[in-house]
C-alpha cells in the first residue's frame, strides 16, 4: 500500500509539473496576445487620429476652394460693373458732346 501511495504521488507530482508548464505556457501566450492587443490599439488609435487629420485637412480645402470659387464670382461682379461704368461713361462723354455743341451752337 505504501508502494502504491508513493506511485500515486509520484503520479500526481508528474501530473501537477505538467499542469504548471502548460499553465506556464498559457500565460506566456496570453501576454503575447496582450502585446500584440497594446499594440494593434496604438496603431488604431494613430489611424483615428490620422483619419481626423485627414478629415480636417478636407474640411479645409474646400473652405479654400469655396473661397476662391466666391473670389471668382466677386471678380466677375466687379468685371461687369467696371463693363458698364465703361459704357455709361462712354454714353455720358458722348451727352456731354451733343450738350457741348448745342452750347456751342446757341452761342453763335
Amino acid at each position: 500500500m505504501k508502494k502504491q501511495r508513493k506511485a500515486d504521488l509520484s503520479t500526481f507530482k508528474k501530473k501537477l509539473a505538467a499542469n504548471e508548464e502548460y499553465i506556464a505556457s498559457l500565460e506566456a501566450e496570453n501576454g503575447q496576445y496582450l502585446a500584440e492587443s497594446k499594440e494593434y490599439s496604438g496603431l488604431s488609435k494613430s489611424l483615428r487620429d490620422k483619419d481626423k487629420k485627414i478629415g480636417k485637412l478636407q474640411t479645409a480645402w474646400q473652405n479654400v476652394q469655396q473661397e476662391a470659387s466666391n473670389g471668382r464670382a466677386t471678380i466677375s461682379q466687379q468685371e461687369a460693373t467696371i463693363s458698364t461704368l465703361a459704357a455709361d461713361k462712354e454714353s455720358l462723354q458722348q451727352d456731354c458732346e451733343i450738350l457741348q455743341k448745342e452750347v456751342e451752337s446757341r452761342n453763335q
